[in-house]
C-alpha cells in the first residue's frame, strides 16, 4: 500500500518526503527492489522508516522533525496531525 500511494502521489505531483513501513517481518522490505527505484526516480529526498508504527509519525509531526501537509494511509492517523 505504501509504495502504491507514493507512486500515485508522484503522478499527480505531490512530493513523498515520508515513508514508514510497518514491517511485521523484520528486514523484509529494506531489500525490495521498489525502494531504490522510487528514490532513484525523484530529485528530492525520501525518507523511509522501516519496522515502524504511527507513533513515530506523531513523535516527528510534534517535533517539527518534518514538514507535511498531507498524511495518506489508513484513518488512525488522522490523530496525529491534529
Amino acid at each position: 500500500m505504501v509504495f502504491g500511494l507514493a507512486q500515485f502521489c508522484l503522478e499527480v505531483e505531490l512530493e513523498p518526503v515520508l515513508l514508514l513501513i510497518g514491517d511485521d517481518q523484520g528486514s523484509k522490505y529494506k531489500k525490495d527492489p521498489r525502494i531504490a527505484e522510487l528514490q532513484n526516480s525523484v530529485h528530492f529526498n525520501i525518507e523511509i522508516v522501516h519496522n515502524t508504527d504511527l507513533w513515530e509519525l506523531e513523535r516527528r509531526i510534534k517535533n517539527k522533525d518534518v514538514n507535511i501537509d498531507i498524511i495518506m494511509g489508513i484513518r488512525r492517523a488522522l490523530h496525529c496531525h491534529r
